[in-house]
């Protein structure tokens, strides 16, 4: 018990940790339908290697074809040398106009996978927060089509990329 006294006091942990739920919360006898994923420009000609202000037009050309009433969520990771000082960001659009931003750093040892990675997780929770929200007031259906931006498959205009 003295080891675990020892430890908090050096590791100098939360206290307002987030609980994992182990079990679902959907209902057994309710089927689970998977969002629409696009990872692929409307042209799919178009790669990495096109000429990048052609490549951000097709990105634009692509997004413009969604319908307006889908949630428009963008992630992005990134890192220092792909291992040091990683940060992350999420950019989500909603069909009302409005949008929100998060954005944070992951640590000095996160590499850039991690950093995409809590940049999804981060999207995921946004979304889920919005839609808890849209459903308790009554105003969506059981299913809604939402487009997710995978890294690499549209990327905003940035000057690292």
């Amino acid at each position: 018990m003295h080891h675990i006294t020892t430890l908090k006091e050096r590791c100098h942990l939360s206290n307002d940790r987030k609980p994992i739920c182990r079990v679902p919360k959907i209902p057994p006898n309710k089927g689970i339908k998977s969002p629409e994923v696009i990872t692929h420009l409307k042209n799919q000609d178009t790669n990495k290697k096109t000429d990048p202000a052609l490549l951000k037009l097709e990105a634009e050309i692509t997004i413009l074809t969604y319908p307006p009433d889908w949630i428009h969520i963008y992630t992005d990771g990134s890192a220092f040398k792909a291992t040091v000082n990683a940060g992350y960001g999420v950019y989500a659009c909603f069909p009302d106009g409005t949008s929100k931003e998060i954005y944070g750093a992951c640590g000095e040892t996160c590499s850039y996978y991690e950093a995409e990675t809590i940049g999804i997780q981060s999207a995921l929770e946004l979304l889920n927060t919005t839609l808890n929200k849209i459903q308790q007031q009554n105003k969506c259906s059981d299913f809604l089509r939402l487009p997710i931006s995978t890294p690499g498959a549209a990327r905003r205009n940035d000057k690292r990329h």
